[in-house]
């Protein structure tokens, strides 16, 4: 990675560049970004904007959150991370998410939590293979009728992850000498494949659903690619969209947790991208980072 600088922003200066890096980042208009003022007000409260900088002093990615209260319990709500196109895929979201961690533990907050589309890949890796983040809540169309270029037109719905920060198995997934669980694993132990994939004219299409639950472990199929898919048929994006809230939805209510992410490549020119869910309790996830283990 280039020689980059993570700082935390404060001023109005600072903050002002944020709000053209929302547009760039996103594609959105002036009406949904959100501005300086806003920022402001939220670093006052407790809140962060991080900015990272290349060695030009150029603004190019920034995660902000605010505090907040959950459950009985004081939470960082981290609602923004972004980068410029440009800059994707070099490991500088890993980077944010770092800084944003360390910050927040001085704190004395031990849990960062936000929404992402499970539908996106690139963040469903950085999120739960990188991150070490869990998931049981689904929720839809979260935001209502988004207007940026990446989500117009597709339901907002979003998994709401939970990081929790000091705990053994946030602290292993962060160790970058941790093994963790590669698919040949989860395959061993036959796990219930909960979404069967056929392509048809190079795309990938939901053949079947099987929500017929017998398994400790299910692992369940995303497309390899949601912004190709969304150019070439938005319309087979939309009926992964509502064939996945549906698979999910269930998963959750019956008690499996979206443990990891795994993407590999498959026979196709196209990448192979799985959830990883698991039935145990939040406190054994968290106690135990080789899920493995918790498989009886």
């Amino acid at each position: 990675m280039e020689n980059i600088t993570i700082k935390q922003l404060t001023t109005p200066e600072e903050l002002k560049k944020v709000e053209e890096l929302q547009k760039k980042v996103w594609g959105m208009q002036d009406i949904d970004v959100v501005p300086t003022h806003m920022l402001i007000a939220a670093t006052m409260a407790g809140g962060l904007v991080l900015g990272a900088y290349d060695e030009n002093k150029n603004l190019i990615g920034f995660v902000f959150g605010i505090v907040g209260y959950k459950n009985g319990k004081i939470i960082h709500h981290s609602h923004m991370a972004g980068v410029l196109p440009e800059k994707r895929y070099k490991g500088l979201g890993y980077l944010l998410k770092s800084k944003q961690r360390e910050y927040v533990l001085k704190q004395g907050i031990d849990l960062i939590v936000w929404t992402f589309d499970p539908l996106r890949g690139p963040n469903a890796n950085l999120n739960f293979r990188k991150l070490g983040v869990i998931s049981n809540t689904y929720i839809r169309d979260v935001y209502g009728n988004l207007r940026d270029n990446i989500n117009i037109g597709l339901p907002s719905d979003r998994f709401l992850v939970e990081w929790w920060i000091k705990s053994k198995r946030v602290e292993k997934y962060l160790d970058p000498d941790f093994k963790k669980p590669t698919l040949e694993d989860i395959l061993k132990i036959n796990p219930h494949n909960a979404i069967e994939v056929e392509y048809k004219n190079g795309i990938e299409v939901v053949k079947d659903i099987d929500t017929n639950f017998s398994s400790s472990i299910v692992i369940a199929r995303i497309p390899s690619d949601a912004d190709l898919l969304k150019k070439k048929n938005f319309r087979e994006l939309i009926n992964w969209r509502i064939s996945t809230r549906e698979l999910f939805e269930k998963l959750f209510l019956k008690g499996y947790i979206a443990i990891d992410f795994i993407s590999i490549k498959g026979s196709t020119s196209h990448r192979e991208n799985y959830y990883v869910f698991i039935r145990n309790s939040k406190e054994k996830i968290l106690e135990e980072p080789n899920y493995l283990n918790l498989i009886k």
